[in-house]
């Protein structure tokens, strides 16, 4: 930000006599009121001015261009969009295209994936067509925005990405720090593809209402929705060109009636609406905020209006239906719900993404799931017409929130995940072991987690919910690289992979030595995986919901990649598990029916494994023993000669001599329960402004476990305090025991207040 503006337009005699102006030293402000004086104005088309970040195969560099130069040039062009605009982006030049000259069956994408460049005929005449309506600057209808909106209460800090992560996401950037209205101005550029990012990541939560509002109340507008982008995980294949992405991205399909971008629409007027999306141009462009950008007498902008927009009355059942870039499963009770591809950090897992893309439908053991983008690029390989095309990856995204309500955004999680060649993603026998080499790394740390909760000591019982994955994640990328070339290699390098990791969990787990002992042996029986699969039915007691259950008899022609017991024959009809697990004659649920398959004898009628209801047997019973068995006597305690009536002994000098000892035990399981992540997380959703109880219910901690840390690190009690301080609520009169007791603010202040209550009422 900052400068002069280097893409903003004027017209006619205007533009010549402010350049005249400039030349003769007058000042800017000058020429600017000679601009007015005239009647033109200043303007910001969007298909020419630069704005979209490329790299240019021609000329080797990195720059940025308009909606024009990015579909007509797509071919020589690469898009390096990344992370929140990189989806915004990638999502609108997805629109304008399917727009312009979108294929509607595989046959004419077919011969636009063949063709040396994308349309240029169809691509001119329709952004010639709506180029006054992608003006983002026009004073009647601006770009994205709404036209109706005259008054800008905000400054441009507005724009900023981190203003979505409230107080905490504020105090990392400096530029926050500058008094309202003295926020630097954005470039019409810069903040174009801000108010993109605006549209589609916009937090939850109360907003201020807009003129002519009805559903206002006290000037403000309740229960807004979070941005279309912001409400799914999402994937999308990064071709080695602006026009492999458009294409690779976009199943073909006709145009909807009455679909089209937000620039063919009619404008829409201040006040929220609520209505239903018509088609995927309407979704792809989705207008879910009231924005209005106003600029400087240097062009620009320095001023925003924002208000709720459009909500969608069922967003999740409408995204999955026309959101290609959407990840989706299905749900306990039906329907389709998000597909998470983060662990229970946040953290975004590679080969969920990958699986999320090569495995769709779950046939290789997993939920069964959607996803737009992974079937249509299943179509193009299956079809060979990727057979001589190079490395295939795809970026993932997932937003993640503080707070359940989704007022807050604490990360957006992207990565770009490999996932092999054209060539070797053809074949889907190939394709299948890669999905199920990753299915395997999800069976692996749902094994490693039970044998962890076995193992725990009873005053730890959630211990296995904090087993670092992230070793495993940088692992991924070099396993499904050696896997795409020697398959027998690729599983033998994953499964040491998986098996290195156990070890080291593990090894850093505080536990005796008769738990580590346990722990290896669980380990040695549960963990080693004989093939990529999916399948975690029990098979006996002991490991009851660790170890799969013995495989069938291979009476067929050797494994080529694809998992056996896929298809299920019954009826006359021969289906998948997961198709026969959802036929109204099944009366058994997927994990049974699998169970049942996969010990299915040889002629074993089918038909009974679907209709015969699940059955729990009763535990045997335990026989009575023979003689009462006398009690043992009790120990004698080494140190002093007294007898232990515990576990240990509890004389004076025995647990002086313990007391360095069980310090450092306790740190070792604190630092296990609290660790870093945990703390670090923990002070930003206090900066952030949620309450501390709230905080710790969401990290599964207690107050008591948050304040007690600071036994261990010095350090702990004046960063818990700071941040307590920089989130607490500013309408609050701090320092008094009635914001402790009802306001709930548990800062400094407050607690010295309180604290000072007790002591006189004791």
């Amino acid at each position: 930000m900052g400068g002069a503006p280097e893409h903003v337009h004027c017209h006619g005699s205007a533009r010549r006599l402010i350049l005249h102006q400039r030349a003769a030293g007058r000042p800017r402000r000058v020429a600017r009121g000679l601009l007015r004086l005239l009647g033109d104005r200043v303007s910001f088309p969007l298909t020419t001015g630069a704005w979209i970040p490329v790299y240019d195969h021609d000329s080797r560099t990195f720059r940025e261009v308009g909606l024009n130069e990015a579909l007509l040039a797509a071919h020589r062009l690469e898009f390096t969009g990344r992370g929140q605009e990189g989806a915004v982006l990638l999502r609108v030049l997805l629109a304008a295209f399917d727009a312009a000259a979108g294929p509607v069956t595989y046959e004419e994408w077919v011969a636009a994936w063949q063709a040396e460049t994308l349309d240029a005929a169809r691509i001119t005449a329709y952004l010639e067509q709506w180029e006054h309506r992608l003006d983002l600057l026009h004073p009647q209808h601006p770009a994205f925005q709404c036209g109706a909106l005259t008054d800008f209460p905000r400054d441009a800090r507005v724009l900023h990405p981190s203003y979505l992560g409230g107080a905490g996401g504020r105090m990392l950037s400096e530029a926050f720090r500058a008094e309202e209205g003295r926020f630097p101005a954005w470039e019409p550029g810069q903040a174009a593809r801000a108010l993109l990012v605006l549209i589609g990541y916009d937090v939850a939560g109360i907003k201020r209402a807009a003129p002519g509002d009805r559903t206002a109340r006290a000037g403000k507008v309740y229960g807004s929705h979070t941005g279309a982008v912001a409400q799914v995980s999402h994937v999308n294949i990064v071709g080695r060109t602006v026009k492999d992405t458009i294409l690779l991205n976009l199943p073909p399909q006709p145009r909807r009636r009455g679909d089209a971008p937000v620039w063919e629409r009619t404008a829409p007027a201040a006040p929220m609406a609520v209505r239903q999306p018509v088609g995927r141009l309407d979704v792809l462009t989705w207008p879910g905020r009231r924005i209005r950008l106003r600029t400087d007498s240097e062009g620009r902008v320095d001023r925003v209006a924002r208000h709720d927009g459009d909500r969608m009355p069922d967003p999740w059942r409408q995204l999955a239906e026309f959101d290609p870039l959407s990840l989706w499963r299905e749900g306990r009770e039906g329907g389709l719900v998000p597909a998470a591809i983060t662990d229970s950090h946040g953290v975004l897992v590679p080969w969920a993404a990958a699986r999320s893309v090569l495995d769709p439908d779950g046939e290789e053991g997993g939920t069964p799931g959607y996803s737009g983008v992974g079937r249509h690029l299943a179509r193009i390989l299956d079809e060979g017409w990727m057979a001589d095309y190079g490395p295939v990856r795809v970026e993932a995204s997932a937003t993640l929130h503080t707070t359940p309500h989704k007022s807050v955004i604490s990360d957006v999680s992207a990565e770009l995940v490999a996932l092999g060649t054209g060539g070797f993603l053809t074949a889907r026998a190939d394709r299948s072991d890669l999905a199920a080499a990753a299915r395997t790394a999800d069976v692996y740390l749902a094994r490693l987690r039970a044998i962890v909760k076995e193992v725990a000591p009873a005053h730890h019982p959630r211990m296995a919910d904090r087993i670092d994955f992230m070793p495993l994640h940088g692992r991924w990328e070099k396993a499904a690289g050696v896997l795409a070339s020697d398959p027998v290699q690729g599983r033998r390098l994953w499964r040491a992979d998986l098996g290195a990791h156990a070890r080291q969990v593990l090894e850093m787990l505080p536990l005796r030595l008769d738990e580590r002992a346990r722990a290896e042996v669980l380990a040695e029986e549960a963990l080693p995986i004989a093939e990529f699969t999916g399948n975690v039915t029990p098979s006996h007691d002991r490991l009851r919901h660790l170890v799969s259950p013995p495989r069938r008899p291979r009476t067929k022609a050797p494994r080529t990649g694809r998992p056996t017991l896929r298809a299920l024959t019954a009826y006359g009809e021969t289906k998948s598990l997961a198709q026969w697990a959802k036929d109204p004659r099944c009366q058994v649920s997927y994990p049974t029916l699998r169970a049942r398959a996969a010990a299915m004898e040889n002629g074993q009628d089918a038909e009974s494994i679907l209709t015969t209801p699940a059955s729990r047997s009763r535990r045997p019973a335990l026989p009575e023993p023979a003689a009462v068995i006398p009690a043992p006597r009790a120990a004698l305690c080494k140190g002093c000669g007294m007898p232990v009536t515990g576990a240990i002994s509890r004389c004076e000098e025995c647990r002086a001599k313990r007391v360095t000892a069980d310090w450092l035990y306790r740190k070792e399981i604190a630092e296990v329960i609290f660790s870093p992540a945990k703390r670090a997380e923990l002070l930003r959703r206090l900066a952030g402004g949620e309450a501390l109880a709230d905080a710790c219910i969401e990290l599964d901690l207690t107050p008591h476990r948050a304040h007690g840390f600071a036994a261990y690190d010095d350090d702990w009690r004046g960063q818990l305090d700071d941040a307590l301080t920089v989130g607490r609520d500013p309408d609050l009169d701090h320092g008094t025991e009635r914001a402790y007791r009802y306001g709930g603010c548990r800062c400094p202040e407050c607690r010295t207040a309180h604290d000072a209550v007790s002591a006189t009422s004791r």
